[in-house]
């Protein structure tokens, strides 16, 4: 049976998942304005706001990193729903996140250092940040009109009137589901990798 036979029953046999050599990535543009789901390339980036303009995405800042002035927010959410956010490193904004009007954003693994504030939230509900750090200047957590929100920082507890209407330092346990996914993936990417490393010794 020739090679190429040989690569036609594997084509067959093979999710077309099978043949993504690497998981893309996207560099922000200026300005940048984000409709869809995306993984940010791995790069120091000095945006004046990202705006999230989409509702149901993800954005994955991956070894991202957003860098401010103090003068902007870092990533700006409003009138969205089912927004997540995962892995993103902030610093140096007036807030890291702001988010106004909007309902079911999630925060995981976020690392919000020396913005003046962590996150704000302007008449929101359903908002989530779990399992991340904060180092703020003035405080991890800002709240005007915003109620039924989950806040869990691995390096701080939260204190105070903020945690009258909000859960503080208790998980959802949503960060564990993402984590057991994730660690669910892992075979299947290293039989990926296997298969796309002897597809491309084939064809050599």
């Amino acid at each position: 049976m020739s090679k190429y036979s040989v690569l036609f029953l594997i084509l067959l046999l093979v999710s077309p998942s099978a043949f993504a050599i690497s998981r893309t990535c996207t560099r922000l543009l200026d300005p940048p304005r984000i409709s869809q789901s995306l993984r940010l390339c791995a790069d120091n980036y000095y945006p004046q706001g990202i705006s999230i303009t989409a509702d149901n995405i993800v954005l994955d800042c991956g070894t991202g990193v957003l860098k401010g002035n103090f003068k902007t927010n870092g990533i700006i959410i409003e009138n969205r729903k089912n927004v997540t956010l995962k892995n993103c490193q902030i610093a140096n904004y007036e807030a890291g996140i702001l988010i106004k009007k909007s309902s079911g954003i999630t925060i995981l693994n976020a690392n919000l250092i020396r913005n003046i504030i962590g996150v704000k939230l302007i008449e929101s509900t359903g908002i989530i940040v779990e399992n991340s750090f904060d180092i703020s200047i003035t405080r991890p957590v800002q709240l005007l009109s915003s109620a039924g929100n989950v806040f869990h920082y691995n390096n701080k507890r939260l204190e105070g009137d903020q945690c009258r209407l909000n859960q503080c330092n208790q998980p959802s346990g949503i960060a564990r589901h993402d984590h057991i996914l994730a660690k669910a993936e892992e075979p299947k990417k290293s039989l990926r990798r296997m298969l796309n490393d002897s597809i491309r010794a084939w064809l050599a």
